[in-house]
Formats: structure tokens, C-alpha cells, sequence
């Protein structure tokens, strides 16, 4: 890789990892992919209020916006992968979970050892990796820790705040993946997570650590898809973020969590890291007392870090082609924003390109804690890619940056950044109390930016391994990596391997693709075309399925290029003492049970013992040759007395007549020969069939048909046309990559280990990483006793609660009493478990006909109350 600037400044930080959730966005390939359409993820709707709650409320709603702003999966946790116990996952707030699978996710994918990634950590190569972590207020804590223990008792006090408060956030995710660095818990409202970055970078400069991880989680449970719009309040009239337009009126507070991976740059250079970005410089301050009030922004301070940070990062403001701003969409905060860069960036009058002015909020709202993250990994995926998203909200921008002299600019389409030149971008966060943060940050080139940058490799085809724990995980994993190829750049085979066979571990449910070595993988195609889906056995039973259509010439040419094959060949001729110079029906027949024998002794030294040979027509004289039931001679004798015409003869008797007046036994070789013997197979299907359908019921059985594709690859495909899943492969073609396709079956079925075709050292792109296995862990709202007024305290809070379980059990957010579960996809079986849910948590009693009776929200709503 070479530094596109000369000589790499030791304050240059790199960013080589990076991972989040989002709303609507499971994780950074996800979120980018909206991004560059120009999605606004959370999906803003209008809902109507009660005249009830408007008659009992002091601050009545004018509207109530839905929205989602709730990430998914908000309460699930692999806790066994990271052995926590059941009772204390419930107990720990949802922002610790989420920031630990993050942090494991985002060091994984950035190929940094940790200790729940034993795979590269066996050789002891342990870097010293500081933590730097924020989090959001904890409304689960309130809402569900107190009340359980207030009411229920019996959960440890001390438990219970080492679980929840923010001050063990770090060191809780220090000890589960074994970071030995400084760990720092990081609170300044809405610029905690910027700041962090700028103390991290801090720490890696020093010395302090060798890598830095900065991670924030931002949920609340107040946040519960839908907020009422009210007079005064911060928030959007109409849902929608609008930052640096003039219909700006407010922001949306959403849900999030992101981590990014941080190394010195000249460290990640010599790693040979996937680098995404560089951080040139960074500055913090506060407003302190220059602003009208506590909350308020103020101009002075935002000038103040803006400069500081481009004046340690030795950029000019005119250098800068774009800057992620705050902009939350409030009127005052943004025009504050914008004032106080134009005093910065005054020089840029003289621009001929504007810098563009943009804010991820408006595509995902405020993620409170950690905002400046969600910035952070918007501009590295920008300065990457060379494109910036396209500003949504924004149809008419603020006179202060729509006047031509300002300098600046909002992009409403997709924008295309210079690709001749290094790019520079700024970021800023600023929070609530006045603690400001702005980072400078440039881009770095990809290792596969230039086609000259191809590796060196040898000819032939690899094997690409991908592995998770379920086949949801899977399908999202090789979705994800199709995503990261499709937009934010290709990567070399080889490099990919090195990430896979190195950096990661072989899990149950396998997909294995072949390319060839040096193939630049651009898309999801490139990947998904010949993936081989399957789940490795726990002992795998492999069944040799010898062809009676084998095709012999152009094979044995191709068998005997190939040392191994070559050896095979000889062996089986020199067994059967024929003159295969000759051009007879004989010397054929023989090339073809050669050929085949030769084939299936590769297979066998891939997968070692063979649990049942079978074979069709001749293959089956192959198949008791290659199990050593017939010698060659009595091979030769079994062909000799074949007819002109295969067809004119039965041959499943004629074999078995051969055996049993020689007496030969079927069960004499090193395996099983099946054969209508052992089956009785119904007239008219060929005698094998039964018997192959009763060795797919066993799980850990795997079928290989040797020779060219025949009576086994048709039962086969009609085997799984009938809706039935059987682990088969035809292994004909002896060119090609039709060797390493067979390794991939095996290895897809757990019945062999592959061996890296790629040494461990060179570059290591940065891959999704496969999901953990998530299970439901939640503390259930309590059940507040309160005294009624008018009917209407108690009908409140129960309707909060039948809300959260319309949501956990039919995935409808915010439902209104209009909603009838039978229009969102309800079944007996999850109503079944609605009903059970009912019954726990509101300690209520109810029947499920009485939901097929009160299927709508509101009548639902008004038995419960009816019922307790």
C-alpha cells in the first residue's frame, strides 16, 4: 500500500474496523446500501390521539408521529457465547449486550485477536487494545430493573448496578473479550462518542495501546416507536429530520449501536489492514458560559474546535470536500452550526467546488450517544468510496448556505468526490451542556483500487469457505459480504481467503464457492453463483455411487496429466492384465471401470473410509472391483461376458448370477456393495433407488457419484424435486476445478478440513462477520398498581404494556386501536403464545377465544381492563 501523501505523520490514526445496528439497518453494509439510495430508514407516519388523552393531559398532543426508531432484536443476546449467565443477561441493560456484540463484531471483522476469537489467538500474538465506551441514560434500569426488584425482590443490589450502570460499560466488555488496554467510560451527552474517538486517538499516540475500540449504544425504552408532537419540544412536527433546510423544525431521537476499530496508521500499513479512513486530527472543548443558556449552542465554541482540529490536522479549510455535520434539524441549532463554519472556512468563497454540508440524521434521526459515530462511519465509507449520499429533507437549503458567496453546498442527489486526489472531510458532534468535538479526516486508497495492484498468483481455482451457526446467519452473512463488495469495493480472492481461512472459524451451516485465484469478487453474484449450501455432519458416512455412463477418453487424457490421477490409472491397469491399446468393446469397457476406480480412489483419499459403494450398469462391476470383492481377472470375466449392447441384457441379474455361482460375497471388502440383494427393490426401478433414499433418512450420510453423470444424478434431481434435502455431488470432470469442487462439498458436509491456500501474512480485507445465535432476554414490565382517576392512569399503562406485546409477539410497532391482529399476519400459533404472554406478564387471566373474539387493539385493550 502507498501513502498517497509521502511520508505518514505518526498523529495519523487509521480506522480498520467498523460495525452497527441501526433503525432499520442491521449493520454497516446495510445502512450504507440505504444511504447511497437516498433512504430515510425511519419510515415516519402519522397516528391519531385519543380525545381521552388529550381531556387528561397537561400538555396535550397536537399529533402523534410512528416511526421506527427502534433497532431490531432489541432484547436479543448470545448469552452462552459469552457466558453470561440467563439470569443475568435479563438483568443487564439491552445498551451493555448490544455494545458487546459490537465491539466483538467490529474487532472480528477488523482480523484484531480478542478472546472470543480463539482461532488467531493460539499463537499468543495478544495486541493491547483500549476501550473507550458511551452510553444513553438507562431507561431500563427504571422501567424494568427497579420495579422487578421493588416488587419480586431477590436480585442482588450490587448485581443489579454492575449490570446496568454506565460506569461498568467498559470494563464489563474489557473482561468478556480480554482487552488489557485503558478503558475509559466517555459522557458528554450527544458528542460522548466523538469525544471518545478523540481520546482514543490520544491513547494510540502515546503508546498507551496498540489498538483502540470506541463503541457507544444509545437505547431507550421511551422511544417506543412513536413520540406526540407538543409545543416547544425539540422534536420534528412531522417526523421528519430536516437538517439544513428552511422547513427545519425539529429533530427524532432513534436507537443505535457503533463501534469502529482504530490503529496508528503506520501500524495499520505494516499489518497490511483494511483501512478505511484516516483521522488526521481531532480537537474537544466547551462552550463553558458564551452561549443563552445551558442548552443552547454557541458559535464562538464550535468556531473554536473546528480550528483547533484543522490546525492539528494540518489541512487547509479550503482542502475540505465535504463536512458531516451535527445537524439535527432544529432551526436554531443548525443555523448556529452553519454561522459558526462559515467564519471558519471564510476562504472558501474562492472555491470553485463547494464543500458539501450533510447529516446521516436525516436518514436515521439522532442516535443520541452515539451520533458521532454514526457520522464517523458515513465519512470513512464516503472518503473511501469516493461518493456521498444524497441529503434527504432538503429541498430548499438555508439562505446562509444557498447564497453562492457562502462557499458551501447540500448535495440533494448522489455526489461523486474527486478520485484523482487525496479527499478531506470534516465531522462534527456537539452536545448537550456544550461539549463540542470536530474531527479532520482523509481518505486512504484501498488495496484494490488499482488494477496494477492485482497480487502475484499461481494459476488454478480456490476455495471460498463461509460458515455460520444458522442458516438465517448464513444467508445474511454471504447478503452482507455481497453488499460490501457492491458498495464499498471489490476485494481479491486471495485476499478474501487469507480473511477466511486465518481470521475466522468453521461453523455448522457451510456454503463453500470455487474461483479462480486472482479473480477481483465485485458482486454478490460473483459469490452466491455455485455456493454450495449444506450443514456439516456429526460423522459423516460417505457413499461411492459408481456411474453406468462413464465417458473414457477425453478422461483418461485428463487423469493422466495430473500426477495423482496418473498414479491411480496404473494402479487399477495393472490389476486388470488387458491390452487397452487395442480399440475393442472389451478395452473400452475396461478404460471405463479404470477411469472410474481412478476417481473414486481420489475421492477416498480426500474423505478416508467409504461406508457403502453402489453402482448402475458397469459401475457396479467398478464399484465390487474398486471394494476388491472381484479381482481384476473376474472383472475382466464379468465384461467379457456382457453383450454387444448393454441394454440387451439385465444387468443387475446378470451380476448377481456371476456372484452367486462363484460364490463370491458382497460384504468381503473394505466396504458395503449395495445391490438388489440387500434392498428388493420394486419392479421397474432400478434396485439401488430404495436403498439410496433409505440412506439419505441418516443425517450424517453423503452420496459422490464417480464417472459421468448418469442413473444417480437423475434420482438425485428427482430425490430433491419431491421437496427432500440429500448431500450429493457428481465428481466426472477430472479439469478444471472440478477437485477443489468436491473438497468444497466435503468440507460444506464436515467431512474434511481445508487447508489456507493463502499464506497468513499479507492484506486482510475487513469482512461481516456471521450473526450470533440470539435469545430473548427480558426483565417484563411490572405491573403498576396505581389508584384510578376517571379509569384513566390505569388504561394508560396498560396500554403501554399491550403496545410493547403487540409489538414482541406480531413485529406491529405502536399499534392503534384500530389494529386487528388477523391484518398483520396472526396465527393460531402466535396467538397461542400472545395469549400465554397475557396471562405472565399482566397476571390476567384470558382464554385464546377470547382474542378470535377481541381481535382489534382497542377491544383487546378494554377486556384486560375488564379482567383484572
Amino acid at each position: 500500500m502507498n501513502d498517497p501523501t509521502g511520508d505518514i505523520s505518526p498523529f495519523d490514526v487509521a480506522i480498520v474496523g467498523m460495525s452497527g445496528k441501526f433503525p432499520g439497518a442491521r449493520s454497516v453494509e446495510a445502512l450504507w446500501d440505504a444511504l447511497l439510495k437516498g433512504v430515510e430508514l425511519t419510515s415516519p407516519r402519522f397516528a391519531p390521539v385519543s380525545s381521552t388523552e388529550i381531556a387528561h393531559s397537561d400538555t396535550p398532543a397536537v399529533k402523534r408521529i410512528l416511526l421506527d426508531n427502534m433497532i431490531d432484536d432489541l432484547y436479543g443476546f448470545d448469552a452462552e457465547f459469552f457466558n453470561v449467565s440467563p439470569l443475568d443477561a435479563k438483568l443487564t441493560d439491552p445498551q451493555h449486550r448490544l455494545a458487546l456484540e459490537s465491539c466483538y463484531d467490529a474487532l472480528t471483522r477488523a482480523n484484531v485477536p480478542n478472546a472470543k476469537s480463539p482461532l488467531v489467538m493460539k499463537e499468543g500474538d495478544h495486541p493491547t487494545i483500549g476501550l473507550f465506551a458511551s452510553k444513553y441514560s438507562n431507561t431500563y434500569l427504571l422501567e424494568r430493573v427497579y420495579p422487578a426488584v421493588i416488587q419480586k425482590g431477590g436480585m442482588s443490589a450490587l448485581q443489579s448496578q454492575i449490570a446496568n450502570d454506565g460506569d461498568h460499560l467498559g470494563p464489563f466488555i474489557a473482561y468478556k473479550l480480554g482487552l488489557s488496554g485503558p478503558v475509559i467510560s466517555v459522557q458528554n451527552a450527544c458528542s460522548s462518542s466523538l469525544v471518545s474517538v478523540h481520546l482514543a486517538c490520544e491513547s494510540l499516540i502515546s503508546g498507551q495501546c496498540d489498538v483502540a475500540l470506541v463503541t457507544a449504544a444509545t437505547v431507550s425504552l421511551w422511544q417506543n416507536g412513536s413520540y406526540d408532537v407538543t409545543e416547544g419540544a425539540l422534536t420534528s412536527n412531522d417526523g421528519h429530520c430536516k437538517p439544513f433546510s428552511t422547513t427545519a423544525d425539529g429533530t427524532v431521537y432513534t436507537n443505535g449501536v457503533c463501534t469502529v476499530v482504530l490503529k496508528r496508521l503506520e501500524d495499520a500499513v505494516s499489518d497490511q489492514s483494511d483501512i478505511y479512513a484516516v483521522i488526521k486530527g481531532s480537537a474537544v472543548n466547551n462552550d463553558a458560559e458564551r452561549r443563552m443558556g445551558y442548552a443552547v449552542p454557541s458559535v464562538d465554541g464550535q468556531k473554536a474546535v473546528v480550528s483547533k482540529a484543522l490546525s492539528t490536522a494540518s489541512v487547509d479549510s479550503r482542502q475540505l470536500d465535504f463536512i458531516e455535520c451535527h445537524g439535527t434539524g432544529t432551526n436554531l441549532g443548525d443555523k448556529i452550526e452553519v454561522q459558526a463554519l462559515q467564519d471558519v472556512h471564510k476562504m472558501r468563497e474562492h472555491n470553485s467546488q463547494p464543500c458539501y454540508l450533510s447529516s446521516v440524521k436525516a436518514n436515521i434521526g439522532h442516535l443520541g450517544v452515539a451520533s458521532g459515530l454514526a457520522g464517523l462511519i458515513k465519512v470513512s465509507l464516503s472518503l473511501r468510496t469516493s461518493l456521498l449520499p444524497p441529503q434527504l429533507n432538503c429541498p430548499q437549503s438555508l439562505p446562509e448556505i444557498s447564497n453562492k458567496e457562502s462557499g458551501f453546498g447540500v448535495n440533494q442527489n448522489l455526489a461523486e468526490l474527486p478520485k484523482t486526489r487525496q479527499r478531506f472531510a470534516g465531522l462534527s458532534s456537539f452536545g448537550l451542556g456544550g461539549t463540542n468535538a470536530h474531527a479532520v479526516l482523509a481518505s486512504w486508497p484501498p488495496m484494490t483500487s488499482d488494477a496494477e495492484e492485482r497480487p502475484d498468483t499461481v494459476g488454478g481455482s480456490i476455495i471460498l469457505p463461509f460458515s455460520a451457526r444458522t442458516q438465517t446467519g448464513l444467508d445474511r452473512l454471504i447478503e452482507d459480504i455481497g453488499r460490501r463488495l457492491e458498495t464499498i469495493g471489490p476485494v481479491w480472492a486471495d485476499d478474501m481467503a487469507r480473511c477466511l481461512y486465518h481470521h475466522r472459524e468453521d461453523y455448522p451451516v457451510r456454503a463453500a464457492v470455487v474461483v479462480e485465484h486472482g479473480t477481483l469478487l465485485n458482486s454478490h453474484d460473483t459469490l452466491k453463483d455455485g455456493l454450495n449450501f449444506s450443514e456439516a455432519k456429526d460423522l459423516v458416512e460417505p457413499y461411492l455411487l459408481f456411474s453406468g455412463s462413464e465417458q473414457v477418453a477425453t478422461d483418461l487424457l485428463d487423469l493422466e496429466v495430473d500426477e495423482g490421477y496418473a498414479k491411480a490409472i496404473a494402479h487399477w491397469k495393472s490389476i486388470i492384465s488387458v491390452d487397452l491399446r487395442s480399440p475393442s468393446l472389451l478395452s473400452q469397457r475396461v478404460l471405463s471401470v479404470v477411469s472410474q476406480c481412478a476417481k473414486a480412489t481420489r475421492v477416498a483419499t480426500e474423505v478416508g473410509p467409504i461406508a457403502a459403494l453402489a453402482g448402475d450398469g458397469t459401475g457396479w462391476i467398478a464399484a465390487l472391483l474398486f471394494a476388491g470383492v472381484l479381482s481384476g481377472d473376474q472383472t475382466v470375466e464379468m465384461l467379457e461376458g456382457l453383450p454387444d449392447k448393454e441394454g440387451d441384457i439385465d444387468i443387475d441379474g446378470y451380476v448377481r448370477s456371476f456372484l452367486n455361482v462363484r460364490g463370491v460375497r458382497t460384504d468381503q471388502g473394505p466396504a458395503r456393495v449395495l445391490n438388489s440383494l440387500d434392498w428388493n427393490g420394486k419392479i421397474g426401478v432400478p434396485s439401488y433407488l430404495n436403498g439410496l433414499i433409505a440412506a439419505a433418512l441418516n443425517q450424517n450420510a453423503i452420496f459422490i457419484e464417480v464417472g459421468s453423470p448418469g442413473a444417480f444424478s437423475e434420482a438425485h434431481h428427482d430425490f430433491s424435486a419431491s421437496g427432500n434435502k440429500l448431500a450429493f455431488h457428481s465428481f466426472s470432470a477430472l479439469s478444471g476445478d472440478s477437485l477443489e469442487r468436491l473438497r468444497a462439498f466435503l468440507w460444506s458436509n464436515g467431512a474434511i478440513k481445508l487447508r489456507a491456500p493463502v499464506a497468513k501474512n499479507g492484506f486482510c480485507p475487513a469482512l461481516p462477520v456471521p450473526e450470533l445465535i440470539h435469545t430473548h432476554y427480558e426483565i417484563p414490565a411490572a405491573k403498576i398498581l396505581v389508584e384510578e382517576i376517571d379509569g384513566e392512569e390505569l388504561e394508560l399503562s396498560l396500554k403501554q404494556n399491550l403496545q410493547r406485546l403487540w409489538h414482541e409477539v406480531f413485529s406491529i410497532k405502536a399499534a392503534i386501536d384500530d389494529d386487528i391482529i388477523f391484518e398483520h399476519g396472526a396465527t393460531s400459533l402466535t396467538i397461542a403464545n400472545f395469549v400465554e404472554t397475557l396471562c405472565r406478564e399482566l397476571d390476567v387471566h384470558l382464554e385464546i377465544a377470547d382474542i378470535y373474539e377481541c381481535p382489534s387493539f382497542a377491544a383487546q385493550l378494554q377486556l384486560i381492563k375488564e379482567r383484572m
